[in-house]
């Protein structure tokens, strides 16, 4: 059964596709806090009995097996949920549409360990249950996994651990008034605007917020604060741009913390003329 932790964040890449995989494999001491979390909750549903199986089996056999299965859904679907936050950005695809997906795909390899585990501790000689199995492994994927990309959400991928800023030796220009909407775990290094229907996303070196405002409104709050709409729903920050990609013959400007906005057409000339553009 799939388990999940937070983790943490690793260097910032240069595109989504070069940070998918640090993204995805993480650090060893994620993988330790993952692991000890999957162990301790396989031991409580192998005591427990979770789904029927506490008549089937022995309870050494029982946390055995439920300790592997929850080794096998900590290792699929946390890189999955990674996977299908960058490519669903990447995409433009909607989570609800690209989720589900994504769980179901898991779902496969997921079923056939835990078929493996139980009949080789649990169901020796019972039937092959494969059917069953899968729809148990949604039902319990969905929800968490739902979790834990909801989680990681919050913060964007791949991003850098803030580093510790040093004292001002002078008095600092005052922060855009549309920052002070923001809550205070998110800081203050804005890397861009993107409209999503009547809200503005918000994104921060350290995560992103919704606020339901119009675009031209949160602009007018960022008090000249250096930077240009590059599209209808994409305002950017000069210093969050990174470099550029063409995709379809679109210009999509690469920003720091794997994040990525299109340019209209109508707008490449002023992207290239702030210097933004090769």
């Amino acid at each position: 059964m799939p388990v999940s932790s937070p983790s943490s964040t690793a260097s910032p890449p240069s595109s989504p596709e070069e940070g998918l995989i640090p993204a995805i494999l993480q650090t060893p001491d994620v993988w330790a806090r993952r692991l000890a979390y999957a162990t301790a909750t396989g031991v409580f549903l192998g005591v427990v009995g979770a789904f029927g199986t506490f008549q089937a089996a022995p309870l050494v056999n029982r946390v055995a097996a439920w300790v592997l299965m929850v080794w096998i859904g900590t290792l699929v679907f946390p890189a999955l949920a990674t996977a299908t936050i960058i490519l669903g950005r990447r995409l433009r695809t909607p989570l609800w549409i690209a989720l589900p997906l994504a769980i179901a795909i898991g779902g496969v390899p997921m079923t056939l360990g835990a078929e493996l585990v139980t009949g080789w501790l649990i169901h020796p000689h019972g039937p092959w249950r494969g059917l069953q199995t899968y729809v148990q492994v949604i039902v319990v994927a969905l929800p968490v996994v739902g979790a834990y990309v909801a989680l990681r959400r919050r913060q964007p991928l791949g991003a850098a651990a803030p580093e510790p800023v040093p004292a001002p030796t002078a008095p600092s220009k005052p922060a855009p008034a549309l920052l002070a909407r923001l809550p205070a775990r998110l800081g203050r290094d804005l890397l861009c605007l993107e409209m999503e229907d009547h809200y503005v996303r918000v994104h921060t070196a350290l995560g992103s917020e919704l606020l339901l405002m119009r675009m031209r409104d949160a602009i007018a709050l960022l008090d000249g604060l250096e930077g240009l709409q590059v599209h209808r729903s994409w305002w950017v920050a000069a210093d969050a741009v990174e470099g550029q990609r063409t995709v379809d013959r679109r210009t999509v400007l690469k920003l720091r913390g794997g994040l990525e906005a299109p340019v209209a057409r109508g707008n490449v000339q002023a992207v290239r003329a702030a210097g933004w553009l090769r």
